[in-house]
């Protein structure tokens, strides 16, 4: 666990990191390390929920599938990646997009949020 992570970045700085994955400038492993300062620290608080929602995912792009168990996952172990290159292009536009809602209608996008877990909690209990 990292004890004391550097200055919070903005949103323009964990754009920076997702943008440079993406075209292949930085890699899984860089970017994990980079956010886990704030996802793995022992204390601080990311202010800026997009922002904590960006750093977790760029924590998370690195997983790979255990070659022996495709159920189970690791960060940056031999195996397949659990999110390709695509997928990892996509999650950007669409944090990009929820970023714009959530400074349009802060309660409202959390609002929304909360209806959606509700819903999927809902029928996880149906299954």
């Amino acid at each position: 666990m990292t004890e004391s992570p550097s200055e919070v970045p903005t949103r323009n700085e964990v754009a920076l990191h997702w943008r440079r994955l993406i075209d292949g400038q930085e890699s899984r492993e860089e970017a994990h390390l980079w956010a886990a300062q704030w996802v793995e620290a022992e204390e601080g608080d990311v202010a800026d929920p997009m922002v904590g929602n960006a750093l977790l995912r760029l924590h998370g792009f690195d997983m790979t599938r255990n070659p022996m168990n495709a159920s189970l996952m690791r960060h940056g172990e031999q195996g397949e990646f659990v999110h390709s290159r695509e997928s990892i292009a996509e999650a950007f536009q669409k944090w990009c997009a929820e970023c714009s809602q959530y400074d349009a209608d802060p309660e409202g996008f959390r609002a929304g949020r909360r209806a959606a877990v509700r819903e999927f909690l809902r029928r996880e209990k149906g299954r």
